[in-house]
Formats: C-alpha cells, structure tokens, sequence
C-alpha cells in the first residue's frame, strides 16, 4: 500500500509519505543495512520511486542498474541479480522488523512477486509473540515433546509386546501343527 499524502490522526489507512521516509531512515540507519550496501541502495531505490510517484518504473532493469550498478546492457533473463538481492532484501527486512525495528510505527515491506514497496502502519500482532507468551510456549512445546517421546516409547514397548505374542503364537501354531501331523499318522485311514 503506497502512503497517503496526509495524514490527521495515526489510524489512517496509511502511512504519510513523510512517516515512510523516516521509517526508511531508521531502517537504514541500523547495523544490519549499514552492513549490507546493496541491500540499503536497493530499499532506498524502491521506496524513493514510490515515494516519488515514480512506483511504475520499478522493473528488475531500472532496480539493476539505477541501484545495483549494473550497465546499461544488463538483461534481467541472463542476470538474476535482482531477483536474489529481492530475496535476501525481505529475510533482512523481516530480521530488522523482529529485532532492531520491532518498535518501529511504520513498517516496509517488498512482497514477492514484485519489487514496489508496500508500507503499512506496524499492528500489535506483527513480530514475534509478546514476551509473557514466551516462557508458556515454550513450556507447551516442552510438553508437546516430552508427550510426543513417551508415546514413542510406549510403541516402542507395544510392538515389542506384539513382537513377544507373535512369537508365542508361532510357537504354539507350530506345535499344534506337530501335533495333528502325529494324530493323522497314527489314524491314517491308508495305513491298515
């Protein structure tokens, strides 16, 4: 969703033009874009066309060259240059928003299939759990785990029991079958 133009109150369907340049801003201020410059001249790229009203002009060609600096002869067909640094941008953007931008009001995103920004207000939801989840998460995982074991273990025991009737079994059948072997030899109607 691309920012409206003004904004009166925070609950505006979306965010000003002005309120996405500083969240772009903070995002590229953190550690993790200042590590990555194709990652920081590609966001920047991508949200200042948008912001710029210029959104139609964010194709693989002008993201490779006005961005990434490839020459002018770059073909997006042969060079898949763009289509990975896309890939790597949304894990990166996804981190910022779970780590160092999990405050941040305003939140960019570049969903797949395209590489025009999209920018939306930062809900309650989004992220990781609230922290008092955590720990009782944790504890249901525990237990799922611990549950999931013990019924390993249990069919583990059943089948060695199934395994033991099994044998019983086969014991007995073999020896029933001795036993009308020998029952027919001695009333074999043949053998007068």
């Amino acid at each position: 969703m691309l920012p409206s133009s003004t904004r009166d109150a925070r609950d505006s369907d979306s965010p000003t033009a002005a309120d996405c340049r500083d969240a772009l801003g903070r995002l590229i201020d953190s550690a993790e874009f200042q590590a990555a410059p194709r990652l920081t001249a590609f966001i920047r790229f991508v949200v200042d066309a948008a912001l710029g009203g210029r959104a139609e002009m964010v194709k693989a060609y002008t993201v490779a060259v006005d961005a990434l600096g490839r020459t002018a002869d770059f073909d997006p067909s042969r060079d898949s240059i763009v289509r990975v640094e896309a890939g790597r941008l949304r894990t990166a953007l996804a981190r910022y928003y779970e780590g160092t931008g999990s405050d941040d009001p305003v939140m960019i995103a570049v969903p797949r299939g395209g590489y025009i920004p999209h920018f939306r207000w930062r809900q309650p939801t989004d992220g990781v759990e609230p922290p008092a989840l955590r720990p009782l998460l944790w504890e249901k995982g525990r237990a799922a785990q611990e549950a999931a074991a013990a019924i390993r273990s249990e069919n583990l025991a059943l089948r060695a029991d199934l395994r033991a009737t099994l044998t019983t079994m086969n014991t007995t059948l073999n020896s029933l079958s001795s036993l009308v072997n020998q029952v027919r030899g001695k009333f074999d109607p043949f053998d007068r």
